[in-house]
């Protein structure tokens, strides 16, 4: 990713310099978000960063192992407490583009990976994973990356990874999701899980599914294993929804289901060990051409179109009809705020059934740190999602614009950073940096006295949206602001004090 960072020096908060960086770079703390926390118990605060090659011993394009040498000679050079990780600290690994295979049956069992590895993000490169099991009890996410060439998802790959709250860029192009590869993974699929790999292991999704709204089955698919797509909620010791029950309101195969060999048990089963009903589920689309010409409202069933029996609730399935596929095309996109995921409104052109589903945040805050770039300085950093904000602009018709702000708190007084007509207040720095093109930015503050290293300050990233009725702005930062005070409010030992 390209990055841009911006320079403030503290002594005025008027001095303004540019400075470029790009590519990977040494250890470094990033903060836990808040949607990666499995717990209000959870005592996780930051991830410890590793994503230069530095650490990580290639052959070819292939990583056998971690240089665990490096790794922390650099984080002792960076003053992060080793004896932090597992308690307030787990591992990041950004794996580096280019590399195609990870031996994670070596890797695995390494320190600073075996049992705090809290974060994963794969590259691209990839074309299969083999299995963590056993080792992945803290991971909270696991990041295939945008255009994922993964077509082998390895059985017991994450299996019993119960504190697993994202699965990102889920690879759409498999051959075979393995038996048990996300089982116990509680809270790692929400909203939809689109699935589309020939062979679905036994156990693959088992009490993985239950917060999935929607399970869509590609046009791969010629095999579901027993217990694929199972939950029971007995099992579940996390990521158990409030009511109880499977959330599961709509099936699509977009596979044609006369070709797919069913296990009976595949999505339910009774008896002793009976998994629980999909109580929920309202309607079973088949969009496939060969079952869709087929398809006749409210009278045929799943059943009539398959070789097996499928079950989800017990009976004969015989009261869950299928119909063709709406075809629903996303309308207005709306955002509480810029840093959080928003909803889209989509509307089926044929009858007007409405839905929604998610939209993807358009920055996300990669927190405060204090970087060891020589200034004795603190930073604040945000990823710019481009793709969400050309499509929010498109449906909105408007003009997406961002940049960053510094005040100190008592020269900001009750204002706001910008007034209504666009004019900052008195005291307050900021740099538009929306013309740039760069996929993180970051701000730094810098050339702290001693003296100076209390005083509270006001940093992070501002948003403006025109449109015909005319300009909004919006801030972000990281944290909550106290009550009764509209930012959040930092010094220099806050942030340094945090971050050791």
């Amino acid at each position: 990713m390209k990055k841009i960072i911006i320079y403030f020096v503290f002594a005025t908060l008027l001095c303004l310099a540019f400075a470029l960086g790009v590519g990977a770079k040494s250890v470094y703390l990033e903060e836990i978000p808040d949607e990666l926390r499995y717990s209000d118990a959870d005592t996780i605060t930051h991830f410890v960063v590793f994503e230069d090659e530095n650490y990580f011993t290639i052959s070819g394009t292939t990583i056998t192992a971690l240089n665990t040498d490096n790794m922390l000679a650099d984080m002792t050079s960076a003053d992060i407490d080793t004896t932090k990780i597992g308690t307030t600290y787990l591992t990041r690994f950004n794996f580096p583009s280019g590399i195609t295979a990870i031996d994670f049956e070596k890797v695995k069992s390494t320190t600073y990976f075996s049992g705090v590895a809290g974060y994963i993000q794969l590259p691209s490169t990839m074309t299969s994973v083999n299995n963590l099991r056993g080792q992945c009890s803290q991971l909270r996410c696991l990041d295939f990356s945008e255009g994922s060439q993964i077509t082998s998802v390895g059985a017991y790959f994450c299996e019993g990874a119960n504190k697993l709250m994202s699965v990102k860029n889920f690879p759409s192009n498999l051959s075979v999701v393995g038996n048990d590869a996300f089982s116990g993974c509680y809270n790692a699929f929400k909203g939809e899980l689109y699935v589309n790999a020939t062979t679905i292991g036994s156990n693959a999704f088992n009490n993985a599914i239950a917060n999935v709204t929607k399970l869509t089955l590609g046009p791969n698919v010629t095999k579901i294993d027993a217990q694929a797509f199972t939950a029971r909620m007995a099992e579940l010791t996390s990521g158990k929804p409030t009511d109880g029950e499977i959330q599961i309101a709509e099936i699509e195969f977009q596979c044609d289901v006369s070709a797919v060999t069913f296990n009976s048990n595949a999505f339910y089963f009774g008896g002793a060990w009976a998994r629980t009903p999909y109580s929920k589920l309202e309607n079973i689309i088949l969009s496939h051409p060969n079952n869709e010409k087929l398809v006749v409202d409210g009278v045929s069933v799943l059943n009539d179109f398959t070789n097996s029996t499928v079950l989800f609730d017990g009976t004969d399935g015989s009261d869950y009809f299928v119909t063709a596929i709406h075809n629903f095309v996303d309308g207005i996109r709306s955002y509480e705020n810029f840093l959080s995921e928003g909803v889209i409104v989509c509307t089926c052109t044929d009858c007007g059934a409405t839905t929604t589903k998610n939209a993807p945040a358009l920055f996300t805050c990669l927190g405060y740190s204090a970087p060891e770039f020589g200034e004795g300085g603190i930073a604040i950093g945000f990823v710019v999602n481009h793709d969400s904000i050309d499509q929010y602009e498109k449906v909105t018709n408007s003009t997406v614009e961002y940049g960053v702000f510094a005040i100190v708190k008592d020269r900001l007084g009750e204002n706001d950073i910008f007034d209504e007509d666009g004019n900052i207040t008195k005291g307050a720095i900021s740099a538009n940096i929306s013309s740039y093109d760069f996929d993180i930015f970051e701000l730094r503050i810098v050339g702290f006295a001693e003296e100076q290293k209390d005083i509270k300050i006001a940093m992070g990233g501002y948003v403006t949206v025109t449109d015909a009725n005319g300009t909004k702005y919006s801030y972000m930062q990281a944290g909550t602001p106290n009550e009764n005070e509209n930012y959040v409010f930092v010094s220099y030992n806050d942030v340094v004090n945090n971050t050791k």
